[in-house]
């Protein structure tokens, strides 16, 4: 390469910087390294379109602009209206084309360096007097990663002679692994690395002269300068930063955001205590039930107990007072016997007194009479029995022996009928008594039943219950936590006709346990080792699953099952419709429509199988096992209990039937036994009458042959009636302390079986609630009636559990109803609440938590944050607007001051004036400005704040929307640069206006370019210029695609307005306008392109160039 040709005549204004070299590697389709000496005078890149000019532009670009700020190929951008697609990374990679990727088949960039790489870009600045400035920018991007983030980068600064240049392969050693910062620190001491580009900005800026970043950015805007064709043009798009109107707009709308959540924060605190409001009764009512629920099922499972207590206590008592009355009645024997001897032994006295007078005549005599009398008592005694036992076989006692020898031969023949018809009555009991077990069995299997409902509120078979219970404590988990399939499945309201079918099919099913995943191990172990009693099957369920459950049909009985919902929902869903797509059908000729079906009456098919169960009927609620407990089948176990007890009651009553008749025949059989025993002699009253009249004729005579004997028998007849009293009193005495002893001994016994219940532990308070239905249910408990009154009672506490339950269920509804739909509208609420039940006390906490804190300090926060909104952002976006002509006047001041140091015309200088020109548009919304932060919104109570909000909210909302109308309208009222108009205002020596320019209008287009390139290059003299110098210290100006669209006298006048200003230019243009730069360009380089992928760059003369 030779060097570029430096032309005559330009002047180069030593001291002042300018841009002497470029120096890049790897950087977009510049390939490798390429070193570009830059003229003093001026330079010139020139080439076909898409050779690689821009990308050589923007190299200095991505050294001298902050990366916030910068634009790849600016000047096309500005001139399309959209982003060029350039990048840092495609320029890293090397990026020349699209095409299809050979994966996907989607458009992707194609790289020239798709592997680890590095990039590298020198800049060098010479004073023209032989001390340079290099500016340095290493880049490094890892194989595969294309992320803006994963650039790595470092920034130097190297103050050298122009003797000893910086060249940049010098440091490609250090960036082939990536960028080796130490190394170059510690081994290139004279350059100053820098890893922000903020610091970095700041030593070139110091050491070239920029005084500003603001400098620096119109240096980067003046890329694009090509297009400038009016005052307010350059003024609105190149030299005003954008007005702070934006930014206070925006953070009124994001304020306003958060302005707007607050009171969105407000009315959903709101929402959600109405919504929560009822559980706060729901869960006193709750409470009050489940506690009367635990009392009532501490009084079922204590009662046992206290009644053996109580019947305890009150035999103790009644065998205290029996124990008494034997006292009393042994103290009444004694006195009877003591009474009894004293009466025997005056009998007997005078019966010695009367035997020494009599002689033996008389004794003889007496004791004939005696005999005899003692035969006819015993002959009556035996026919009066003879009689009862007659009387008792249904006839009268024969008055003749052949009569008598009659009777008995028929009774002899009538004994064997009877044992015939015993024996079958014995076969009748035996019938009886196993029915009698069968029911009993039954009734306690009821009983159990009954009992497990009310207890786990479960339809579930109680084996079952009490099998989930075992499991439970064996793997020390909740029975909660294993629910049975069928514990989860309800039959809505408006289903209920099928019920009795959806029983029939799911009856399998809803006996299924479940068991959560994570519990598998533990469950598994507790069934192994504990047994059961019955025949459990159990299902593990993964809840991690969380795929959709199959589709049904409208008839299909899934649809008529509703799951509860909890962790189990899921699951069951997709269970269901997998395994039980079965459609309910109302007759059994629909059947054939369907592989899968269920009558109304529960016949089921499934393919070419069709079963119908009908061992209990299809209609029985006591068959029901879906569900939790619902009062049909409390009330058809009920039933069914008070049924079987009537059967037992039936059974018993035909047992003691049968008993009796039993019992009768033994009797008659007895009777007969007993008449079959006597002989006509031993029942003969007349003949024993006869013998003891004869006997009392003989002692008759006896007396009256000897009349002193007759005083003494009176005494003795009377003696012997007082002993007879006597006897009577004893005898007496003796029945009643025997009657005593068997009442003791009665008590004592059952107070013996009852010993050792009555001290089992259980709950004081129910023992106490249990003694106050026992005392309320009966005027007076005795041990008698005890067993009736408990019973009584018993039935009446199984009876408030049922009504509890009911009333517990139905709470337990609303409560879910009002969790699930509560968690439907605010999920977020799902980590702390589930639609069950036990978690009303948690939202109730949460609801007096919204009340007291939350709803308040949601109010306080928007009742400031809209205070805030109306007195600081939209009061100061209103100021802004207000004070923006002011503050640009300010601004263009320095710039008039740059344009009194140049002539603009001989004899004339341009001055910069700014006009007002708001739209209607910004008026009005000036106006709504005014209206919001005039005080009409300020009021300070939540109900006028929130009637203020609406009217705020119509405009900020707008301010903030992404509609394309709208951001035209944000654009409009916020951008004051186009609230303004600028003039040029030519003035002469003295100030006084000679002409005026509004913009470029009245202007040939000649004198326009001139008007506003001059100004243009005053703003630049102004920015990088010292106060009082002429020339700034900083004089390189790069014009990207500049003068591509411009006639020759355009150029020449635009280029006398720079090199006039002292300003050093680089151009980046098409080859035609050659001949017209010559003058003011002291070499140019031609870029190419090989291949449509890597570009060249070659130094050419201008006459190879024309």
């Amino acid at each position: 390469m030779t060097e570029a040709l430096q032309l005559p005549g330009a002047p180069e204004h030593p001291d002042q910087l300018r841009l002497s070299r470029i120096q890049v590697c790897n950087w977009g389709t510049l390939d490798g390294y390429h070193d570009v000496e830059v003229p003093r005078k001026g330079f010139l890149i020139t080439g076909g379109s898409g050779s690689g000019k821009s990308t050589l532009i923007d190299a200095v670009s991505a050294v001298l602009v902050p990366p916030a700020h910068l634009r790849f190929n600016a000047a096309a951008q500005e001139e399309a209206g959209r982003g060029s697609g350039r990048t840092l990374v495609s320029y890293i990679r090397g990026a020349w084309r699209r095409g299809a990727d050979a994966e996907s088949g989607d458009l992707a960039s194609v790289y020239l360096r798709p592997k680890a790489t590095f990039s590298a870009i020198a800049l060098t600045y010479s004073d023209g007097r032989g001390t340079s400035v290099t500016l340095l920018l290493l880049l490094y991007l890892r194989s595969g990663d294309n992320s803006a983030a994963g650039v790595k980068r470092l920034h130097g600064v190297r103050e050298h002679s122009s003797d000893e240049p910086t060249d940049l392969p010098d440091l490609f050693g250090y960036l082939r692994s990536g960028i080796d910062k130490r190394a170059l620190k510690r081994e290139i001491p004279d350059v100053r690395f820098h890893d922000s580009y903020s610091a970095f900005a700041a030593a070139f800026r110091r050491r070239l002269g920029i005084a500003s970043e603001s400098a620096q950015l119109l240096l980067h805007r003046t890329l694009s300068a090509k297009s400038l064709s009016s005052l307010d043009q350059l003024f609105r798009d190149f030299m005003l930063e954008e007005p702070g109107t934006f930014a206070v707009a925006d953070r009124a709308v994001a304020q306003f955001s958060e302005l707007r959540e607050a009171h969105r924060s407000v009315v959903d605190v709101r929402k959600q205590i109405a919504h929560l409001a009822p559980l706060a009764d729901l869960r006193a009512s709750r409470d009050r039930v489940l506690a009367l629920a635990d009392e009532l099922d501490a009084e079922s499972e204590a009662f046992p107990a206290v009644q053996a207590a109580v019947t305890f206590e009150l035999v103790e008592e009644e065998l205290r007072t029996a124990r008494g009355a034997l006292v009393a009645a042994e103290s009444t024997i004694a006195s009877a016997r003591d009474r009894l001897d004293v009466r025997r032994t005056a009998a007997d006295d005078i019966r010695a007194r009367l035997r020494g007078s009599a002689g033996a005549g008389r004794d003889e005599l007496a004791r004939d009479l005696d005999r005899a009398l003692e035969h006819a008592a015993d002959v009556s005694a035996r026919r009066a029995r003879a009689e009862a036992e007659v009387e008792r076989l249904g006839g009268a006692l024969p008055t003749s022996a052949e009569d008598f020898a009659a009777l008995l031969a028929t009774l002899e023949r009538e004994d064997a009928e009877q044992e015939a018809e015993r024996a079958r009555d014995r076969e009748t009991l035996r019938e009886v008594a196993g029915s009698l077990n069968e029911e009993q069995r039954s009734l306690e299997e009821v009983t159990a039943q009954l009992q497990a409902l009310l207890r786990h509120r479960s339809n579930i078979d109680s084996r079952l219950l009490a099998a989930q219970d075992l499991v439970s404590e064996a793997a020390g988990l909740s029975a909660r936590e294993l629910p049975f399939a069928g514990e989860l499945l309800d039959v809505p309201t408006e289903h209920a006709r099928w019920r009795p079918a959806i029983e029939r099919v799911l009856s399998g099913f809803a006996r299924t346990m479940l068991v959560p995943d994570h519990l598998r191990d533990r469950v598994a172990a507790a069934v192994d080792s504990t047994h059961l009693g019955v025949r459990l099957v159990y299902e593990v369920v993964d809840h991690g699953d969380d795929s959709a459950a199959r589709r049904t049909g409208p008839h299909s009985l899934v649809r008529k099952v509703r799951p509860a919902a909890g962790p189990f929902l899921q699951w069951l869903n997709r269970r269901l419709a997998a395994e039980f797509d079965v459609i309910c059908v109302e007759t059994a000729a629909e059947l054939a429509q369907h592989d899968k079906a269920v009558t109304l009456h529960g016949l089921i098919r499934r393919g070419a199988r069709f079963e119908k169960d009908d061992r209990r009927r299809i209609d029985d609620p006591a068959a029901f096992q879906l569900g939790s407990m619902d009062d049909s089948k409390v009330e058809a176990l009920t039933t069914l209990r008070n049924e079987i007890r009537a059967r037992i009651d039936t059974h018993e009553r035909q047992w003691a039937g049968l008993d009796d008749l039993d019992a009768q025949r033994r009797a008659r059989q007895r009777a007969a036994a007993t008449l079959l025993g006597l002989r006509w002699e031993e029942l003969d009253a007349d003949t024993a009458e006869d013998r003891a009249r004869a006997a009392r004729d003989r002692l008759d005579q006896w007396r009256e042959q000897h009349p002193e004997v007759a005083e003494m028998e009176r005494d003795l007849r009377a003696a012997e009636e007082a002993q007879s009293r006597a006897q009577a009193e004893y005898d007496s005495a003796n029945r009643a302390g025997a009657v005593a002893a068997s009442v003791v001994e009665g008590l004592e016994r059952r107070l013996a079986d009852l010993t050792g219940n009555e001290r089992r532990d259980v709950d004081e308070g129910a023992a106490a609630r249990i003694r106050e239905r026992l005392a309320a249910a009966t005027r007076r408990l005795t041990a008698e009636n005890v067993q009736e009154v408990c019973q009584r009672a018993e039935r009446s506490i199984a009876a408030e559990q049922v009504s509890t339950a009911t009333e517990r269920d139905r709470i337990h509804r609303r409560i879910t109803a009002a969790l699930t739909s509560y968690l439907e509208l605010w999920p977020a609420k799902k980590a702390d609440l589930k639609s069950d039940p036990e978690f009303v006390g948690e939202a109730v906490e949460w609801l007096v938590q919204l009340r007291r804190d939350r709803l308040a300090e949601f109010e306080d926060r928007f009742l400031g944050l809209i205070g805030d909104m109306q007195t600081r952002n939209l009061g100061e976006l209103a100021r802004h607007i207000r004070r923006a002509r002011s503050e640009i006047e300010a601004g263009i001041r320095p710039v008039n001051d740059s344009l009194r140091r140049s002539e603009f015309q001989s004899g004339r200088w341009l001055q910069i004036e700014v006009r007002d020109r708001r739209t209607e548009t910004v008026t009005d919304f000036l106006s709504d400005l005014e209206k919001a932060v005039s005080g009409a919104l300020d009021k300070r109570t939540v109900d006028t704040a929130e009637a203020g909000f609406a009217v705020m909210s119509r405009l900020l909302d707008r301010l903030g929307s992404a509609d394309s109308a709208d951001r035209r309208w944000r654009q409009t009222v916020l951008d004051t640069r186009r609230h303004v108009g600028f003039i040029g205002v030519e003035i002469d020596e003295d100030g006084t206006p000679t002409n005026y320019h509004d913009s470029s209008s009245g202007l040939s287009g000649g004198q326009a370019q001139k008007l506003v390139f001059f100004c243009l290059a005053a703003a630049l003299r102004f920015q990088l210029a010292d106060i009082d110098a002429d020339v700034p210290r900083y004089g390189t100006v790069v014009l990207d695609e500049a003068f591509d669209r411009a006639d020759p006298d355009y150029t020449r006048r635009a280029m006398d307005v720079f090199t006039d200003f002292g300003f050093h230019m680089v151009l980046a243009t098409p080859l035609k306008l050659l001949q017209t730069l010559e003058p003011y360009i002291g070499g140019l380089v031609v870029v190419g392109i090989e291949d449509g992928s890597r570009s060249r760059i070659e130094r050419v003369t201008w006459e190879a160039a024309s």
